[in-house]
C-alpha cells in the first residue's frame, strides 16, 4: 500500500516531537547554586562610593555565571542608579554587564541582575572580580561588614585601579552546573508543531466518525421498472 504524503509528513512531525520531548526532559533547567557569598545583610555605616569598586572572588567550584548581587545603601530620599560587572582581569573589559540598576530610596537593599546571554564559564582556582559602577551623582553605598574580608580595587575612571587593601563588601555570585540549560526555542518550535498535527490528525477522525457513508449505486438488473400510463406502449 502507498502511503500518502500526509500519512509521510505525519510520521516525520511525530517523530521531531518525539525527538523534541527527549530534548527538552533532558535539558531542565538545573537549580542555581551559590559560586561566592560574602553577604550578611548587615546595614552598616561603611563602604565606598562615588567611584568604581572591585571585590575579587574565586568560585567554589566550575559554574556557569547566573547572576550577581550587591548589598547597597541608598540614603537619598530618590532611588539611585548604578551597574555592576564581571571582569577576569583588572584592567580588562568585562565579560558581563548589568545595566542601570536602581537602589531604592532610604533603604539598604542586595541589589542583584542576571546573565541573558551566552554562558560564561567560572572556573575554581581562577580569580575573578565583581566591578560596581557607583560614580554618577549621589550614588549608594557598597556595604561593608561582609562574613570576610577579599582584595579590593577602586579607579577613578574604570580604567586604571589602585588597590585598597583586603575589604568585607558584601556581595554574592550564583551559577548552575557547566552545560546546564533550558531548551532552546527550536525545540520548543517542533513541540508545538508534533502536537498540533497530532490534535489535528485526532480532530479529523473524530469528524470522519460523524459522516454518513454515501450509498452505493444500485444495479440496473434491481431497479424497479418504471410504472406504465394507460395507452403507452412498452419498449
Amino acid at each position: 500500500m502507498r502511503r500518502s504524503p500526509m500519512n509521510a509528513i505525519g510520521a516525520v512531525l511525530v517523530l521531531l516531537t518525539l525527538v523534541g520531548v527527549c530534548n527538552a526532559l533532558a535539558m531542565r533547567p538545573a537549580r542555581a547554586a551559590t559560586v561566592f557569598s560574602n553577604t550578611t545583610g548587615s546595614n552598616c555605616k561603611c563602604g565606598f562610593g562615588s567611584a568604581f569598586y572591585a571585590e575579587e572572588f574565586s568560585p567554589s567550584g566550575d559554574f556557569d555565571f547566573i547572576s550577581a548581587a550587591a548589598f547597597v545603601d541608598n540614603t537619598d530620599i530618590e532611588a539611585q542608579s548604578f551597574t555592576m560587572g564581571l571582569y577576569s582581569s583588572l584592567p580588562g573589559s568585562p565579560l558581563w554587564t548589568s545595566g542601570a540598576l536602581n537602589a531604592p530610596a532610604k533603604s539598604a537593599t542586595l541589589v542583584s541582575a542576571s546573565n541573558s546571554g551566552s554562558p560564561i564559564l567560572l572556573q575554581t582556582g581562577t580569580e575573578y572580580f565583581l566591578v560596581l559602577d557607583l560614580s554618577g551623582g549621589d550614588a549608594p553605598n557598597w556595604l561593608g561588614q561582609g562574613s570576610s574580608s577579599v582584595p579590593a580595587f577602586t579607579s577613578t575612571d574604570g580604567s586604571s585601579w589602585d588597590s585598597l587593601g583586603d575589604q568585607n563588601l558584601q556581595f554574592e555570585i550564583t551559577g548552575v552546573a557547566p552545560g546546564s540549560a533550558i531548551p532552546e526555542p527550536a525545540t520548543w518550535v517542533l513541540l508545538l508543531i508534533g502536537f498540533g498535527f497530532l490534535g489535528f490528525v485526532a480532530n479529523m477522525r473524530g469528524l470522519t466518525a460523524f459522516v454518513l457513508p454515501r450509498p452505493s449505486p444500485t444495479p440496473a438488473s434491481q431497479r424497479p421498472e418504471p410504472q406504465r400510463r394507460d395507452g403507452e406502449a412498452g419498449v
